[in-house]
């Protein structure tokens, strides 16, 4: 499964850190280039 996610914040890679263990893969759309959330998971810049 694979979840989109809009913003790269803290809550967003919290989210991806509990979700990767149950098999779920995220995509964050942000425009930030160094955003929280983009080492845990697929980063889209906006």
């Amino acid at each position: 499964m694979k979840i989109g996610i809009l913003g790269g914040g803290q809550l967003a890679r919290m989210l991806s850190l509990a979700g990767t263990p149950l098999g779920v893969d995220f995509v964050f759309l942000c425009q930030a280039h160094d955003a929280c959330a983009a080492t845990v998971g697929e980063h889209l810049h906006a």
